[in-house]
Formats: structure tokens, sequence, C-alpha cells
């Protein structure tokens, strides 16, 4: 998987995360792998202050912060390709317990929801 995928992936994986509209779907192995991209980001990218992840902590629903931390991501990969490897792994391991998440072009919406009587609007 090249940095640019990964990047987007992680991207995506982490806004449900934080915005915590995940709700059920990240609890569990989920929610571990969660917490740990989290501190991947926060140890790899702690040389710029952890201003692009805490950022887009502060402010999931900015696409502005997540296109910062996408950026800050590819730089970062490129720069030690053992942190691509790395976040690679965690986003197999999200694959593993049941997070998926394919969307390719711009203004997509995404949603997922778990269990019976639900419905989505967007």
């Amino acid at each position: 998987m090249d940095p640019t995928s990964i990047a987007a992936q992680a991207i995506g994986f982490l806004l449900p995360f934080l915005s915590k509209a995940g709700g059920h779907v990240m609890e569990g192995a989920l929610g571990v792998v969660g917490d740990r991209m989290v501190a991947l980001l926060k140890a790899r990218l702690a040389d710029d202050g952890g201003g692009t992840f805490t950022t887009l902590e502060s402010e999931p629903g900015s696409d502005v912060a997540a296109e910062q931390l996408q950026q800050a991501l590819l730089h970062r990969m490129t720069a030690d390709p053992s942190f691509a490897e790395d976040l690679r792994a965690l986003l197999v391991q999200a694959d593993a317990a049941g997070w998926s998440n394919v969307q390719v072009g711009d203004g997509n919406k995404n949603a997922q929801i778990q269990g019976s009587n639900n419905s989505v609007s967007m």
C-alpha cells in the first residue's frame, strides 16, 4: 500500500473515531486500534508540536484539519518508512476487526451503521 493510500485510510478511520460518530462501531477491538493509532500519531508527529493531530482531535469535522494531517502523514511517511509500515499494520488490524472504508473521488459521504432498525440521512 502506498503512502497516499495509507494516509487517506488513516484519516478515514480517525474521523469517526475522534468525533465519536462511530458509536458502538468503534468499541471493542476497533476502539483498541483507534487508541493505538492516536498514540502512534501523537508520538511520531511530536516534532511539529503535535499541532496537526491536535487540531483534528479538537475539530474532527474540519476538512482543513483533515487535509493538514493527511499532508503531515505523507511527509512523515516519506521521511520514515517504518512509520508507514506501523500505520499500515494498524489499518490491517482495523480491517481484521471489521472496519472498512473505501472512498474514491471528491465530496464523498459515508456512513457505517450496525444493528437493526437504523436509518441514515445525508
